[in-house]
């Protein structure tokens, strides 16, 4: 491995860290004090932890949010999926990226006071937090900032179009 590559290889892992981090913090922050669910292995992992705590009455060790270690290991078939089927060095990188969620969100604190006590501004701070730690690259914020806004205005369009709809 070359210089540049180990470096670009670095630069990248980097990068991953900062955009994990991002949405952790923005669903420990945003998300969870209102009680709202996210989407994905994500809100699974919240339902999954609803039904022990709540509903089956589990007593769970305190101290941590048992999402993030629910999500980790609604993980594993995917991460076996990843070594055989895409590359070793994808597998590699995405266990990396989703230990260190998985440990984000089970060890960043919630407020106890929601930042928001409104829940729409809370999902659109949060959803923005979080869609820029979504971001592959984060030094393309910009175009992907402006790439986002056209996809959104042309499914708005498509939508008027279709059912002959005016947000005006």
């Amino acid at each position: 491995m070359s210089k540049l590559s180990g470096r670009n290889t670095l630069l990248s892992m980097a990068g991953a860290t900062a955009g994990v981090f991002l949405f952790a913090f923005s669903f420990c922050v945003f998300l969870r004090p209102l009680g709202l669910y996210s989407g994905g292995f994500t809100g699974i992992a919240q339902i999954i932890h609803l039904v022990f705590q709540d509903i089956l009455k589990i007593p769970l060790p305190g101290g941590i949010d048992w999402t993030g270690i629910i999500f980790w290991m609604l993980n594993i078939p995917l991460f076996l999926l990843s070594y055989v089927l895409i590359s070793h060095s994808f597998f590699y990188k995405t266990i990396v990226c989703v230990c260190l969620q998985s440990l984000f969100i089970a060890f960043i604190p919630s407020p106890e006071i929601p930042v928001f006590t409104d829940p729409l501004a809370s999902v659109l701070v949060g959803g923005a937090i979080s869609g820029f730690g979504s971001d592959p690259d984060l030094r393309r914020f910009r175009r992907w900032c402006g790439y986002s806004w056209n996809l959104l205005y042309q499914a708005i369009s498509q939508v008027q179009r279709r059912q002959d709809i005016h947000f005006d």
